[in-house]
């Protein structure tokens, strides 16, 4: 019977270790380096539809992102706080062409207003969200 039990405590270690491993690989996610805009508002971005593929830069050593919104860059300040999963941007800017579609520029520059907190998925991928918990914008790394 005690050998039943210290298998059994055994394996139980072992599977507790692999999905507490699994959950910080995934929330141990660095936001550095460029991340492609995969969906907005929850729709995946149709990228028939935009003059180029969006994406976020992520600069930590300047505090700062930068990107395309499909037809114009932006860039802003980051504040990111990555114990709490917090982010904001300020002090924001874009470049001001017209585009033939700026239905995914208009909304993707609104979302960058609303971003308080992130969430890593399983798969890598970062889920920006708004005070409530709604998914804004869905990025990708490059």
């Amino acid at each position: 019977m005690k050998k039943v039990t210290l298998l059994l405590s055994i394996v139980a270690s072992f599977v507790i270790a692999a999905c507490s491993s699994s959950k910080n690989s995934a929330s141990s996610v660095a936001l550095t380096g460029e991340w492609d805009i995969v969906a907005v508002n929850g729709t995946a971005i149709d990228t028939s539809k935009v003059e180029q593929a969006p994406f976020i830069g992520f600069d930590r050593a300047e505090n700062r992102i930068y990107g395309s919104a499909s037809c114009n860059r932006f860039f802003a300040g980051l504040k990111l706080d990555s114990v709490k999963s917090e982010i904001s941007f300020g002090n924001a800017g874009a470049t001001r062409m017209m585009c033939p579609h700026m239905e995914t520029e208009d909304a993707i520059l609104a979302a960058l207003d609303k971003i308080v907190k992130y969430k890593v998925l399983s798969n890598g991928e970062v889920n920006m969200c708004d005070a409530a918990g709604q998914s804004l914008l869905l990025i990708r790394k490059k």
